[in-house]
């Protein structure tokens, strides 16, 4: 699902419009995601992992970089993750 939250939930500035259009870029450049490639977060970077060695990996702690399907590095803004 992809939705851009209206101003009145938010208690911080809303996107600007250049924001806004960065969020839209990014959501068609995910959707174009090349099904084998999956992504995590780790720290500061996102990590491109294969699908399958991700179902077949435990994915924490260096875990997937260890199993061998880490794919490639991406450092960018803080990634955060929730449990």
């Amino acid at each position: 699902m992809f939705k851009i939250i209206k101003n009145s939930e938010l208690k911080v500035p809303p996107l600007t419009r250049e924001e806004r259009l960065w969020v839209h870029r990014l959501k068609r450049c995910l959707k174009a995601c090349p099904e084998r490639l999956e992504l995590m977060t780790s720290g500061d970077q996102l990590e491109v992992v294969d699908r399958d060695g991700a179902s077949k990996s435990e994915l924490h702690s260096g875990i997937a970089n260890k199993d061998g399907i880490v794919l490639a590095y991406m450092p960018g803004p803080k990634c955060h993750g929730v449990c």
